[in-house]
């Protein structure tokens, strides 16, 4: 049998396998410009989207105060996440089924369009009720921050959230494609 006669039959053999195989796109209820309510832990990499520097400086004019346990919103870098999909991104967030529970290290993501939230633990276990985290955001960053001033924005129970001070910080930013998965 000549190469490409087998390559053709064994493509044959393969078509049906590969057709019941859902798209990774719709895997756990990923939507075409989102991740849908179960979001995708990856490691965290938020370093990548807010230089250590650009939080120093912007942190600097916030003029929140935190108790140390509150969440505290503050707002960074310019960005050109779009409102609705910032509030789509939260929605995804809010239903997400019961607690976000991440450890030291990690994320949980949601995105919509241009708009991406991340939920992040800096020290040991961090878990919290979704709606509450989401309700959270939308109240201290997405109004304050994106909406009424086109930055991005981070609630965090450290002022300083250029270290590792705290137990969680929680990200809303511009989502540019970093967790798509291939159709």
């Amino acid at each position: 049998m000549k190469p490409t006669t087998m390559l053709a039959a064994v493509a044959g053999i393969l078509a049906p396998v590969a057709s019941a195989v859902p798209s990774p796109s719709r895997v756990a209820g990923r939507t075409a410009t989102g991740s849908g309510p179960l979001g995708l832990l990856t490691v965290d990499d938020t370093h990548r989207f807010f230089p250590a520097q650009a939080m120093k400086i912007s942190s600097a004019s916030s003029g929140s105060q935190s108790n140390g346990t509150d969440p505290e919103g503050q707002c960074l870098t310019p960005t050109a996440a779009k409102d609705d999909d910032c509030a789509a991104a939260i929605g995804n967030l809010h239903s997400y089924p019961g607690n976000v529970t991440v450890q030291t290290g990690l994320c949980y993501n949601w995105w919509e369009g241009s708009c991406l939230v991340k939920v992040c633990s800096t020290s040991g276990s961090f878990s919290e009720n979704a709606a509450h985290i989401a309700d959270t955001m939308t109240t201290t960053l997405l109004g304050p921050c994106v909406k009424a001033q086109g930055k991005s924005g981070v609630d965090s129970d450290c002022a300083a959230v250029d270290t590792q001070c705290g137990t969680y910080r929680w990200w809303l930013t511009q989502y540019g494609g970093e967790y798509d998965l291939p159709a």
